[in-house]
């Protein structure tokens, strides 16, 4: 048992925020992404989702020295070799694709602090052990894990809702233990809506309870960028209907967002 003074001692107390990727998210939100909380990013298919979380763990690793642990269900090692070569140089994805089929990877030498797992399948078992190599070779857990996504989290839930709140539980359990910020990638319901983001009820399977922050996504706009809406904030702000975005720089060429100078 501990005190409230005894717990704030500990080096692992959480809450800690990780370094803000996106200052647009600052002001009125106070969003920001925390050690030993889950946070979810929530969007339709192809909005973009697992682009902004790689965005988010190149700027961590490359600007912050942070390292990470990334599950790629979704997504092969081509593509998120080719995404990253992009995000890190701001060129074109034609020129990352050439680059790749060339095997020039020594840009990639800079995301040596961002570890990855591409098994299509992931159980809990996986995590556990991804989690325990990382700990091995770097003497430490990561400071940021990113599943992508939760559909690809196998459990013994009876149908794929109940395995997805499973699978948020799961993961929230595991940034508590291990003090990192956990992020989980989920879609919404299919079809339009009014609002500028999906409201927090398009979340499929109601999946909202452990989260302590979550972000839906809507579709790009060339002139204004890309639309991130807080539906779900623990620590300040949100609006759960999603209408209250705010609108990141966004290049789909080069898959920047914001200032890359």
């Amino acid at each position: 048992m501990l005190t409230l003074s005894g717990a704030m001692k500990r080096k692992d107390g959480g809450g800690e925020p990780l370094p803000q990727v996106f200052p647009q998210l600052e002001h009125p939100w106070k969003a920001r992404i925390r050690r030993k909380e889950f946070t979810q990013v929530s969007a339709q298919s192809g909005v973009g989702k697992s682009k902004l979380a790689l965005w988010m763990a190149v700027r961590w690793v490359v600007d912050h020295n942070l390292v990470g642990l990334y599950f790629s269900a979704d997504s092969p090692e081509r593509v998120q070799t080719v995404r990253a070569l992009s995000m890190l140089n701001g060129q074109s994805t034609e020129k990352s694709e050439a680059q790749y089929r060339a095997t020039e990877f020594d840009d990639l030498e800079r995301l040596q602090g961002l570890e990855w797992s591409f098994e299509p399948d992931i159980t809990f078992d996986a995590i556990e052990e991804e989690i325990a190599a990382f700990d091995e070779k770097w003497g430490a857990t990561p400071d940021f894990i990113i599943m992508d996504n939760l559909f690809d989290v196998e459990t013994d839930a009876a149908d794929e809702w109940a395995a997805v709140r499973e699978a948020s539980r799961t993961l929230a359990g595991v940034g508590w233990r291990t003090n990192s910020a956990v992020i989980g990638l989920h879609h919404v319901s299919d079809g339009e809506y009014k609002s500028v983001c999906p409201s927090r009820d398009r979340v499929l399977g109601k999946a909202s309870v452990k989260q302590s922050l979550m972000l839906t996504m809507g579709d790009h706009d060339p002139q204004r960028g890309q639309p991130v809406a807080v539906v779900k904030h623990r620590h300040g702000p949100s609006d759960r209907s999603g209408n209250s975005a705010v609108w990141i720089p966004h290049n789909p060429q080069t898959m920047t967002f914001g200032d890359i100078s």
